[in-house]
């Protein structure tokens, strides 16, 4: 029988000594992480080329099987690698600007194997390169429609001043090594954003003739003139009648500049400063307009009405 606890007794509390907390088992990479230390560094090829080649090591791999390298043209890797019959894996450049290099394998078979890496890698090159580019050009164009309104507004302008023609003839490339001096951009006004190898180079001229006479007919024209710059460096090189020139004038006309059909003979040259100014907010590069037709003057340009 249960001896029966008195009240004093019940009234002790009894204490057990401290919990004893188990550690859980944890897992390696749970709380903490293994430092890798970085590859060493190979600052002389020739040296892996002797440590990695087939004929040194027969019976095994080596004993270092990837180092670092100075920044250098990667597919010139690859060759040397191959032409030492080694096959290598090539990783990025690092922080520190070094290259890592991996061992495969060696011996026969792996310059066949590193002209396919080298083959891969500039594929990928190409496909980075292409989608960069195609962005860098849809950037651009979207800069340039917002710029476009301006020919309109020439054309609107010009036929309410009654203006003469104002027209536009495409040169090559070689004008921009020439003695030539382009006026946009020029001495006031920079290259942009815009400007670089998708700029068209443009002569620009302002006309009471019609813009066929002054390219090539009767009297005064640009082919006639020996040492004019539409004669030298016009894009389009064709013979007498010019058919193929005359057309392309049409459209650039259509496109960009002003035809008048009153037979005005107001040379205002601030339509042509602004033709030419215009097609330099684009990216283009114009040759042809002078400080001296509007005085030395451009202040009146980016502002109403020629804004």
């Amino acid at each position: 029988m249960t001896k029966k606890r008195s009240r004093f007794e019940r009234s002790i509390r009894v204490t057990h000594g401290p919990k004893i907390q188990r550690k859980k088992r944890q897992s390696k990479g749970s709380n903490f992480s293994i430092l890798k230390s970085k590859p060493p560094i190979q600052n002389y090829l020739s040296d892996i080329y002797v440590e990695w080649r087939f004929n040194q090591f027969e019976r095994g791999s080596p004993n270092k099987k990837v180092y670092r390298v100075k920044e250098q043209k990667i597919p010139q890797l690859f060759d040397k690698f191959g032409n030492q019959d080694i096959e290598v894996r090539i990783d990025a450049v690092d922080e520190e600007g070094y290259l890592t290099i991996t061992f495969l394998a060696n011996g026969p078979g792996c310059n066949q194997k590193m002209e396919k890496r080298k083959i891969d890698y500039l594929n990928k090159e190409k496909e980075k390169q292409d989608l960069l580019k195609a962005k860098r050009l849809a950037e651009r164009q979207k800069k340039i429609d917002g710029e476009l309104w301006r020919f309109d507004h020439l054309r609107e302008l010009a036929k309410e001043h009654k203006c003469a023609s104002v027209y536009l003839i495409e040169l090559n490339s070689r004008v921009r090594n020439s003695a030539s001096e382009k006026i946009y951009p020029g001495v006031n006004y920079s290259e942009t954003e815009l400007h670089g190898k998708e700029s068209r180079n443009f002569y620009v001229g302002i006309t009471s003739q019609t813009p066929e006479d002054r390219f090539s007919g009767p009297g005064k024209n640009h082919i006639s003139s020996v040492t004019g710059k539409v004669r030298k460096y016009r894009k389009i090189k064709d013979d007498e009648p010019f058919t193929e020139s005359l057309e392309e004038l049409e459209i650039l006309i259509n496109e960009f500049g002003y035809r008048d059909d009153t037979s005005s003979k107001n040379l205002d040259y601030r339509f042509e400063h602004y033709l030419a100014w215009a097609l330099y907010k684009i990216g283009h590069r114009v040759w042809g307009p002078t400080m001296n037709e509007v005085q030395g003057d451009l202040s009146w340009l980016g502002k109403k009405p020629f804004n």
